[in-house]
């Protein structure tokens, strides 16, 4: 009984429970929709590198590992001829299972495994809907003959 007592302690206090509960809920997965649909979407990073491009409705997983106890965030550009352009940002966010670390005294968790998986962030917003409003139509002569 000790055994199996000790074996768990050291299980729990060896694992990052932002890492462990990854496996069951992406931090960095986001779904982003348009109205109209098949606006195109291009994201990129805090750098200005693209990181992804295609077409709305889309579901991402974007990096959430930006350093050591640094997360990423993104900017997300879509757009569709004939509509306005959107931009918004994608925010990185504490993991609220990173706390867990705390409860259960796993230091590994708290310094090493959760800020060196990322996995203590989550982006934010997850579920994304971009309405593109319709550009104004240019005004056009009209000959009255």
């Amino acid at each position: 009984m000790r055994i199996t007592i000790a074996i768990l302690a050291a299980c729990l206090t060896l694992t990052g429970c932002a890492s462990v509960m990854s496996f069951f809920n992406d931090p960095g997965r986001i779904s982003i929709s348009s109205s109209p649909e098949q606006a195109e979407l291009i994201i990129t990073d805090e750098k200005g590198k693209e990181v992804f491009r295609g077409k709305t409705p889309y579901t991402v997983t974007l990096e959430t590992f930006g350093g050591y106890f640094r997360g990423k965030r993104y900017m997300v550009h879509v757009f569709k001829e004939g509509f306005r352009e959107q931009n918004f940002i994608v925010k990185k966010g504490l993991n609220r299972w990173y706390l867990g670390n705390i409860v259960i005294v796993s230091v590994l968790g708290l310094l090493i495994i959760d800020p060196l998986t990322g996995d203590m962030w989550k982006l934010s917003p997850k579920d994304i809907h971009v309405p593109l409003g319709q550009e104004a139509s240019e005004t056009k002569a009209i000959n009255f003959y």
